[in-house]
C-alpha cells in the first residue's frame, strides 16, 4: 500500500499535518511519501507563501476584504474560472510525474492549492482513476477556492461546524468526513504536568503561560512579554519564537530590560510537543494546527489582537464554546492572564471546555476510514 501526501509551505502547519500522517502510515505499515507541490518551482512556492506572511504581518484588514469578498462569491460562477488557477498550473506537470513514477494507492492533500491540483489532474484524465484523492480542511471553516476541489473524492473535516460552507461550495454530503484535526499522536499520551515541567527545567508548581506566533514567529512577542512583566500574580512564561531570530533577541531585550527571572525564551523548538504540554495557558495567534494542539492537553488559549481573517474564524469557534479569549488591545493581556491565574473556578471552566471540541485521534480516524475504502477497492 502506497500513500502520497501532498503539502506546500503556507506557515508551517500544513507541513507539520504531512510529516504527522506520513510517520503514522509508516508504523501501519504504509509506503508513504510527502511532496511540497511547489518543489519543481520554488519562485512561485515562495510567493505564494511570502505573500501570505505580508500580509499577514503588514495589511491584515486588506486580506481580511479580500478574503471574504472572493470565499462568499457564487461558487458556481468562480469555480475553474478565477486566478487562482494560474498559481497551481505551474505544479502539474511535476505533480503528475510523481504520481505517475511513485503509483500511490491513494493521495492526501494537506492544502486546498494540493487538493485544486488532483481536482485538476482528473478532470483532464490524467491520472488513474483507482486512485482515491483525499483532502484535509486544515481549518475549522472552508478558505477562499475550495470550490476547486470538488472533483477529491472525499474531504476530512476537523469538526462538523464546516459541512454547510463546504456544501454552499458544492461538495456532495457523502464527501464530507468528520475525522477531528490531525495532532500528532504524542499529544493524546498522558503526562504528569510536574514531572514534565521539572524535566524541562521550569518551575513544577508555578502557573505557567506559553507565549507562540506559530511555525515562522509572526506577531511580536516581546509586546506580550512587556505586558506580562506587569502582572501581579506569580507565574512563569515560556516563549517560543520558532525561526523568527529577531523576536527572540528582542524578547531577550525586555528580559534583561525588567529583569524577569521567570523566563524561558526558545528559538526553534525541537520538542515543541513538551513545551507545549508544560503550559497552563497560551497565548497565540490563531492558527488551527496550534490550537488543536493546546484543545488536546487542555489549554485554554488567548488569541492576539492582529490575526488575520483565517485565524479570526478558528478563534470566534473556539470563543463560542468558552475554551478561548480574544485580544482588543495587547494592553488587555495583563488582566486577562492575572484574572485567569487568580480564578481557578474561571480557569478550570476553560480547560473543560477544551473537551469534545474535536475528535480524539483524528489521524486515526482518517486511516480506518481509508483503509475501509482501499478494502472496497479490493473487493470490487
Amino acid at each position: 500500500m502506497k500513500a502520497l501526501i501532498l503539502t506546500m509551505t503556507c506557515g508551517e502547519g500544513h507541513n507539520s499535518i504531512a510529516r504527522t500522517i506520513s510517520g503514522f502510515l509508516t508504523e501501519k505499515g504504509v509506503e508513504s511519501e510527502i511532496m511540497d507541490i511547489y518543489r519543481g518551482h520554488k519562485f512561485s512556492g515562495a510567493l505564494n507563501n511570502k505573500a501570505y506572511l505580508f500580509f499577514c504581518r503588514h495589511f491584515p484588514k486588506l486580506y481580511e476584504k479580500l478574503w471574504l469578498k472572493v470565499k462568499y462569491a457564487d461558487a458556481d460562477k468562480r469555480r475553474y474560472k478565477n486566478s487562482f488557477q494560474a498559481t497551481i498550473k505551474c505544479c502539474l506537470k511535476d505533480v503528475e510525474k510523481e504520481i505517475a513514477e511513485f503509483k500511490p494507492d491513494f493521495i492526501i492533500c494537506t492544502h486546498c492549492n494540493a487538493g485544486a491540483v488532483v481536482d485538476r489532474l482528473r478532470r483532464e484524465n490524467r491520472i488513474d482513476r483507482n486512485i482515491t484523492l483525499y483532502s484535509f480542511l486544515t481549518d475549522f471553516y472552508p478558505h477562499p477556492n475550495w470550490e476547486d476541489s470538488v472533483c477529491v473524492d472525499y474531504v476530512f473535516l476537523s469538526h462538523i461546524c464546516a459541512k454547510q460552507q463546504m456544501l454552499d461550495k458544492g461538495f456532495r454530503e457523502e464527501q464530507l468526513v468528520e475525522t477531528g484535526f490531525p495532532v500528532n499522536p504524542a499529544y493524546y499520551t498522558e503526562i504528569d504536568k510536574r514531572q514534565l515541567r521539572l524535566e524541562q527545567g521550569f518551575a513544577p508548581d508555578m502557573f505557567t503561560v506559553l507565549i507562540s506566533s506559530g511555525g515562522f514567529g509572526i506577531g511580536r512577542n516581546e509586546k506580550v512579554l512587556k505586558r506580562l512583566a506587569a502582572c501581579k500574580l506569580p507565574l512563569q512564561i515560556i516563549i517560543a519564537n520558532s525561526r523568527n531570530r529577531k523576536s527572540l533577541k528582542k524578547c531577550g531585550r525586555v528580559i534583561r530590560k525588567y529583569k524577569m527571572d521567570n523566563v524561558h525564551n526558545f528559538g526553534f523548538v525541537k520538542d515543541i510537543v513538551s513545551v507545549i504540554s508544560s503550559a497552563d495557558l497560551s497565548i497565540s495567534r490563531g492558527g488551527c494546527s496550534f490550537l488543536c494542539e493546546t484543545l488536546t492537553r487542555r489549554i485554554p488559549t488567548i488569541a492576539r489582537e492582529d490575526i488575520i481573517i483565517n485565524e479570526s474564524e478558528n478563534v470566534d469557534f473556539l470563543r463560542a464554546r468558552g475554551c478561548c479569549a480574544r485580544l482588543k488591545s495587547i494592553d488587555e493581556v495583563t488582566s486577562i492572564v492575572d484574572g485567569l491565574n487568580g480564578d481557578r473556578v474561571k480557569f478550570d471552566k476553560m480547560r473543560a471546555a477544551c473537551e469534545g471540541i474535536i475528535k480524539p485521534n483524528a489521524v486515526e480516524n482518517m486511516y480506518r476510514f481509508i483503509m475501509a475504502n482501499e478494502q472496497k477497492k479490493v473487493e470490487k
